[in-house]
């Protein structure tokens, strides 16, 4: 009252919890402001003691098609809707995400929005028209993907915070009201805890797989589940052993202080009993310090929700193009023109007539039976002259293209743009005659290189001071 700010109560809703309904109708007639229900809207979020329907996150998905409608789709190219997904629409959905748990089916209508404005500039689109699995366009770039977020993992990371922090030495009021109302919580969890000790819970399992603990005072260290006293967590070392515990998520400071054998079952097998003498070699090792125990996430670092998605979806297999594409000067149009090239998933006449989009897969200059990617750029007479007047001569395969002889004093990095110019061109005249029944010939498409190449000079400028730099 001191400030002079009064309650606005036409803004105000009444929402009665516990209340019968003469009593609440009562209390809405005295505080004038209408009687509402959950979800309530705050800060932007549905808020709600019970679990959120389906129908509470409808408003991500008009907000996601709001912004859809406005890009004008259809005069964009693949590389720029690819920077308008990535930058834009991704980011949208974090601060929701960083709340709730999205549900499957909400998932799946994003993803299918997303898939249908990236290749085909619509609201829907088919199967003929996605030349990529859309979880391969979601892997990291130096996996064979684009970029894009997955958004089911996102979803989990922007939770895994919460399992952090939960884990850190400091104390916080959300962390004393656990304590307080849910005793055991993350060493007993049960299905009637709250919300976010479920949440914690549920994220667990993924942070301990991607983290390790240097362990100190060993009160925030999982005793079985944290990797801490060896490169391997004990419950993975010690299968027998572990498979007698019981209490899976037991700490180290706990197990320490009260022996090992509190957490046991009475008898154990031969197996688990060697188990047993072989950890409890290992423990005499260890030394209880006062220190707090440190997390990190696998590689050092510590913990972001940006590096913990990196390390969830990284891929055991790189990309052997990966770096040679996305690394050159050319707009983004044309790297995504090679990322297909070299996954084999341009619409040649090969693969349409798979998805029985064509009768025949006659080829549209050379009339060659069975055109596909190779033909195109390699065997193809159009594609030899073209080769013949660079002064290069083609590889067997595509698969073999950046193994093409680099001409002397030419940077590495300046001579994947040409060769992706060379082959951008390439594709350009075979469809040239196919849409636009245009017949380009050698010295016309050559041409076209060398004008592209002058006018993306400046890319190649500020790569070569780079790498000067």
């Amino acid at each position: 009252m001191a400030t002079g700010l009064t309650i606005n109560f036409t803004k105000t809703t009444y929402v009665p919890m516990h209340v019968i309904s003469s009593m609440a109708d009562s209390i809405a007639s005295t505080l004038q402001c209408p009687t509402s229900t959950f979800p309530q809207i705050y800060l932007g979020l549905p808020l709600t003691p019970t679990r959120l329907p389906t129908n509470a996150f409808l408003p991500i998905i008009e907000r996601c098609r709001k912004f859809l409608t406005g890009w004008r789709a259809k005069i964009l190219s693949k590389g720029d809707r690819l920077i308008l997904l990535s930058a834009v629409l991704d980011s949208l959905l974090v601060y929701f995400m960083s709340v709730f748990t999205i549900p499957k089916s909400v998932l799946k209508t994003l993803d299918s929005i997303r898939r249908a404005f990236f290749w085909a500039a619509e609201e829907t689109c088919t199967g003929a028209q996605c030349l990529v699995a859309w979880k391969n366009v979601c892997k990291p770039k130096n996996c064979g993907g684009l970029g894009l977020k997955n958004l089911h993992q996102q979803n989990k990371c922007l939770h895994m915070k919460f399992a952090v922090k939960a884990l850190l030495p400091d104390t916080t009021p959300w962390l004393e009201w656990i304590a307080l109302q849910h005793p055991n919580a993350l060493i007993a969890p049960q299905n009637s805890h709250s919300f976010i000790c479920r949440t914690i819970n549920q994220q667990l399992p993924a942070l301990h797989a991607i983290s390790f603990v240097l362990t100190n005072s060993g009160t925030n260290t999982y005793f079985w589940l944290d990797t801490w006293l060896h490169s391997q967590p004990l419950a993975t070392l010690f299968p027998c052993l572990y498979s007698h515990t019981t209490i899976p998520l037991a700490r180290v400071a706990a197990v320490l202080n009260h022996g090992l054998e509190t957490i046991l079952r009475n008898r154990l097998t031969s197996d688990a009993a060697t188990e047993l003498c072989s950890l409890l070699s290992l423990l005499q090792d260890f030394q209880v310090s006062q220190g707090p125990d440190e997390r990190y996430l696998n590689g050092g670092l510590r913990f972001s929700t940006r590096a913990a998605y990196q390390l969830v979806i990284a891929d055991t297999d790189d990309d052997a193009h990966a770096v040679a594409i996305w690394s050159s000067c050319v707009p983004n149009r044309v790297k995504i023109f090679a990322w297909l090239l070299f996954r084999g998933r341009l619409n040649s006449k090969s693969n349409l007539i798979r998805k029985h989009i064509v009768p025949d897969a006659l080829g549209p200059r050379c009339g060659f039976d069975g055109e596909t990617a190779s033909h195109i750029f390699l065997d193809c007479p159009l594609a030899q002259r073209i080769w013949q007047r660079i002064g290069l001569s083609p590889p067997n395969s595509i698969d073999s293209l950046w193994d093409c002889r680099l001409p002397n004093q030419l940077d590495a990095l300046i001579w994947y743009s040409i060769l992706l110019i060379i082959l951008w061109k390439i594709w350009d005249s075979r469809n040239a005659m196919i849409f636009e029944q245009q017949n380009h010939h050698s010295i016309f498409t050559l041409k076209r290189i060398i004008d592209d190449l002058m006018f993306w000079t400046h890319r190649m400028k500020k790569t070569a001071q780079k790498q000067a730099t």
